[in-house]
């Protein structure tokens, strides 16, 4: 598992709950998205959850993500690709560790490539990770 992800992403966004106008720097935006590798594979949604919400500029979301809302407006859709260095940045081994499938299990994790999950770590923070291979 790694906390970068090394392939480029798609992210499809809907804008929502912003008055009749173009998003700007600095507005607060709730948006709904959908986010996948090249290959197809689904690796993050807003479908079953609250579409977050952030402030343009304050770096809360990738650096992706707040240029693609810029001068969208409610209920405008967008598909575009976004770069690895826009999004999770590229690859960095040092960043990657093994984790066992029981430990996984214990957790009642189904282990699948691709999968997105959180992870505490000590003192509390949560890492975002992903499975990129299996053993």
């Amino acid at each position: 598992m790694n906390m970068n992800r090394n392939k480029s992403n798609f992210f499809d966004t809907s804008v929502r709950h912003l008055q009749i106008r173009r998003v700007r720097w600095g507005d607060t935006v709730r948006v709904a998205f959908m986010a996948w590798l090249e290959d197809g594979t689904l690796i993050d949604s807003s479908i079953y959850s609250e579409p977050p919400t952030f402030t343009t500029g304050t770096h809360a979301v990738m650096q992706g993500i707040e240029r693609l809302v810029i001068g969208m407006s409610v209920g405008e859709s967008k598909t575009e690709m976004i770069p690895p260095d826009s999004a999770f940045g590229p690859y960095r081994p040092e960043l990657s560790c093994r984790v066992s499938r029981s430990w996984l299990q214990a957790q009642k994790i189904e282990p699948l490539v691709g999968l997105g999950l959180e992870v505490r770590k000590t003192g509390g923070t949560l890492a975002p990770m992903i499975i990129t291979g299996l053993k």
